[in-house]
């Protein structure tokens, strides 16, 4: 059940899965697909590519200090020509929760397209296999890593255009005893999914996915979970001289049952705002927020409980960016400075002034 809150706790927030890198949080809170001037989409979309031209990047959402939980770095290169592209993403890393360890695994994920008039295809594979002994040398930990995303993208005419996805996603671990040869614990996920959106006017996301899960450790019997996930909903991205406004809302449900008989049910429909803004020679400013409109959930983890609220304001951010024209520097400022004032300068609450940082460079 930890496994999976989890998942839908960024489901929740974001309209696809894992967009965490700076620009995209900062201005967006995680609504990629809401946007249409972020390399970061690529990941969800591959055939997207053609649309960015050759450029590298360094993430780091996540710098000691930080009040953002998770660890989140890794690099990325891509070369796009007129009709054929390829990339890669090194070290992003990929987290296997087990009921004993977490075992993190930094795959290379390979990226290709190739372009035909106005459609475009990308493929997005990730195969890793990772082995390591541990607690003085006695026990084994192991992981294996496979996605699949083939994509595409369709120019509509008009600056309109439709993006779609498919994506396959497997990852299991296991640590086992070395020196009696019994199985300790071995966990597995596997999920299926399909992400599409249409950008004009309007920008339209819409996803639906599947996730099961199982963690066995040593006679137990085994711990299995589902996840269903569906989200959809319109916005949009204004783009003005020295501004750039987005708006979207989001509509979301999500079930989870579980082999120990408990389920959850979470039926939602949250709006967020976003802005970016040029104030002086390339410094840019960025915030967003979310409110929920409406919020519906029904567990039954201890005893059937129902939640339902109407209007609530979610989480706000800030950010900083710099663009020299050949690259950009983009910084997630803590909101500990309006929340708790500047305690990161004692060091007292933790805080962290400065929680993500990311450049991008073009050639």
């Amino acid at each position: 059940m930890r496994k999976v809150a989890g998942i839908i706790g960024i489901l929740a927030l974001a309209s696809t899965l894992g967009a965490t890198e700076t620009r995209v949080w900062t201005f967006a809170q995680g609504g990629v697909a809401y946007l249409t001037d972020d390399e970061v989409i690529i990941q969800f979309y591959p055939g997207q590519m053609f649309r960015f031209g050759s450029f590298v990047t360094v993430e780091n959402p996540v710098v000691p200090g930080s009040s953002i939980a998770g660890v989140y770095r890794y690099a990325s290169a891509f070369y796009t020509s007129e009709d054929v592209g390829f990339g890669l993403y090194l070290g992003r890393s990929r987290t296997i929760d087990m009921f004993t360890t977490t075992i993190n695994v930094a795959p290379i994920d390979l990226v290709f397209g190739v372009r035909s008039g106005g459609v475009s295809f990308g493929l997005n594979l990730t195969l890793n296999k990772y082995s390591d002994k541990v607690y003085n040398a006695n026990y084994k930990e192991s992981a294996t890593v496979f996605a699949l995303r083939p994509g595409f993208t369709v120019d509509l005419g008009g600056n309109s255009y439709f993006d779609g996805a498919f994506f396959i996603d497997y990852t299991s671990g296991a640590v086992t005893d070395t020196l009696g040869s019994t199985l300790t614990e071995k966990s597995s996920t596997f999920g299926l999914g399909f992400q599409s959106r249409f950008v004009g006017p309007v920008i339209f996301p819409f996803e639906v996915m599947f996730y099961k899960f199982s963690d066995t450790l040593g006679s137990l019997p085994a711990s299995k979970s589902t996840l269903f996930f569906l989200a959809g909903g319109p916005g949009t991205q204004v783009q003005l001289d020295a501004a750039n406004v987005l708006a979207n809302m989001v509509i979301y449900f999500s079930n989870i049952t579980n082999s120990d008989t408990t389920s959850a049910k979470e039926l939602g429909i949250a709006t967020r705002l976003g802005g970016e803004f040029n104030i002086w020679r390339g410094l840019i400013v960025r915030g967003s927020l979310r409110y929920d409109l409406l919020k519906f959930t029904s567990s039954s983890v201890s005893g059937r409980t129902k939640y339902f609220s109407l209007g609530d304001f979610g989480p706000f951010t800030l950010g900083l960016g710099y663009d020299f024209g050949f690259a950009r520097v983009d910084v997630g400022v803590s909101t500990d400075l309006l929340t708790n004032g500047p305690f990161f300068l004692t060091g007292n609450s933790g805080s962290g002034l400065i929680t993500m940082l990311s450049i991008l460079g073009k050639f």
